[in-house]
């Protein structure tokens, strides 16, 4: 399997080519920004930090999430 890593401030709500489908699980309101904790359809958890919602994402929620490919770090196993 291969593993990757990228930053939850760069990772990007809506729809694109690249986009993954996602559950909103936890939502936290920041001030300037929303955290939230995301499951993917394998059940990978991911933390996904958003700068200045606009909407409140409700636990339950699809949404779509994506990432630039230079914010996409491959992780070496070994």
């Amino acid at each position: 399997a291969k593993h990757w890593c990228v930053r939850p401030e760069c990772w990007i709500i809506g729809d694109s080519d690249r986009a993954i489908t996602a559950t909103v699980e936890v939502s936290v309101f920041l001030g300037e920004a929303a955290q939230h904790q995301v499951k993917l359809a394998d059940g990978t958890q991911v933390l996904v930090v958003e700068a200045n919602p606009s909407v409140r994402r409700e636990p339950g929620a699809a949404i779509q999430i994506s990432a630039a490919p230079e914010d996409v770090v491959p992780l070496i196993e070994g």
